[in-house]
């Protein structure tokens, strides 16, 4: 395994191939690579993870990951080695660093672990507003 910055031609691939949202919150891959910051896992030159910011403001990220589901029973591995770069990059780019992690996903206890090993702290539960249609 090795973890590879993505460029724009590996976010193409990574586009085409496993993640058809990658990008989901930026207007192109282009703006995607120039913008974000990611990271995948390629096992025998294959992407099998990509760890990203999905969302990015001038002063923060937050990041999250997707896996191959062909790597699904390497996922806790591949995941804890690309979010720990990730967030490194970001924090040395003087980025205000976000990870969101619900503890009632199954996937939750074992990356809360990887967060608090790497000096994340939960925080008060956020409330989520959603919007309902008047009448339902």
């Amino acid at each position: 395994m090795r973890l590879e910055r993505v460029d724009l031609l590996l976010a193409e691939r990574i586009q085409d191939g496993y993640w058809p949202s990658v990008a989901n919150n930026f207007a192109s891959l282009e703006d995607f690579v120039s913008r974000g910051i990611a990271y995948c896992a390629l096992v025998d030159d294959e992407p099998a993870l990509v760890a990203l910011t999905n969302v990015v403001s001038n002063n923060g990220v937050r990041l999250l990951y997707k896996v191959n589901p062909e790597r699904a029973s390497e996922q806790q591995p591949l995941a804890a080695a690309a979010c720990a770069k990730l967030a490194v990059d970001c924090l040395q780019e003087g980025k205000q660093v976000e990870w969101w992690i619900m503890p009632n996903v199954d996937r939750g206890n074992w990356l809360a672990q990887v967060a608090h090993r790497l000096g994340f702290v939960a925080k008060q539960p956020y409330e989520m507003l959603v919007w309902e249609q008047e009448g339902s």
